[in-house]
C-alpha cells in the first residue's frame, strides 16, 4: 500500500510536469505493484497505459518493462500463451537496449513461466545464458533467475537442489517470511517426504 501511494503521487509529479518519460515508468511499476495484491483489472490497465507511452516516445527500455509487467500479470492468471509471448518481446527489448537489469528480470520471469507451463527445455535454454554457477543473487533479477532454477530443478524432480538455492537466497539473519522461497522449500521437502519439516514451513 506504501508504493502505490508513493508510486500515485511520482505518476501526479509525472503528468504536472509533462515528464512523459517518467508517467510511463511511474504507470508501469503501478502495474507491477497492483498486480501482486489482486487489482488485476487496473494493473493491466496501468501497464498498457505506461506500453503506450513507452512506443510514442520510443523509449525501449520502458517497453521492455511494461511487457514485462504484463507478462507477470498474465502469468499470475495463468494465461501462459500471452504470459510468454509478453515476457519473450521484453526479453529481445532488454537484449537490444543492453539493460543488464531488464536482462536478468526478463530471463526469470520467462523461465518461470516456461516451468509453469511444463516446457523445461525451454526454461534451461532462457536461463544458461545469464545464469551461471557464480551468478551472485544480490539483485531483483539475479534473484528472479535464481527462483526459476530453483523451480526448473523441483520439477525436474531435483528437491536437494531446490533446498540449497533457497538456502543461498534466505539471509539467516532475516524472519524467513518471502512466501515465495517458503514454498519452494516447503514443496522440495514434501518431495523428500520430510513432511513434517514441510508441513512446518507450509503453514
Amino acid at each position: 500500500s506504501e508504493v502505490s501511494r508513493d508510486g500515485k503521487l511520482a505518476l501526479k509529479i509525472a503528468r504536472e510536469t509533462d515528464q512523459r518519460a517518467a508517467e510511463a515508468y511511474a504507470l508501469i511499476f503501478l502495474a507491477f505493484c497492483q498486480g501482486p495484491q489482486g487489482f488485476y483489472a487496473q494493473a493491466f490497465e496501468y501497464a498498457m497505459q505506461g506500453l503506450r507511452i513507452a512506443e510514442e516516445i520510443d523509449h525501449r527500455q520502458w517497453m521492455a518493462a511494461a511487457h514485462c509487467a504484463l507478462g507477470t500479470l498474465y502469468r499470475d492468471l495463468l494465461a501462459l500463451p500471452q504470459a510468454c509471448e509478453q515476457l519473450e518481446r521484453a526479453l529481445q527489448l532488454a537484449k537490444e537496449t543492453c539493460s543488464l537489469h531488464w536482462i536478468r528480470t526478463a530471463t526469470g520471469h520467462l523461465a518461470s513461466t516456461y516451468v509453469l507451463a511444463h516446457d523445461l527445455l525451454q526454461a534451461e535454454t532462457t536461463l544458461a545464458p545469464t545464469l551461471t554457477a557464480i551468478t551472485s543473487n544480490q539483485t531483483l533479477g539475479q534473484r528472479l533467475m535464481w527462483c526459476a532454477d530453483a523451480e526448473l530443478a523441483l520439477a525436474r524432480n531435483d528437491p536437494t537442489r531446490t533446498l540449497q538455492i533457497v538456502a543461498q537466497l534466505t539471509n539467516e539473519d532475516d524472519d524467513h517470511s518471502i512466501l515465495r522461497l517458503l514454498r519452494l522449500r516447503g514443496e522440495a521437502l514434501t518431495t523428500l517426504n520430510r513432511l513434517q519439516e514441510a508441513e512446518a514451513v507450509l503453514e
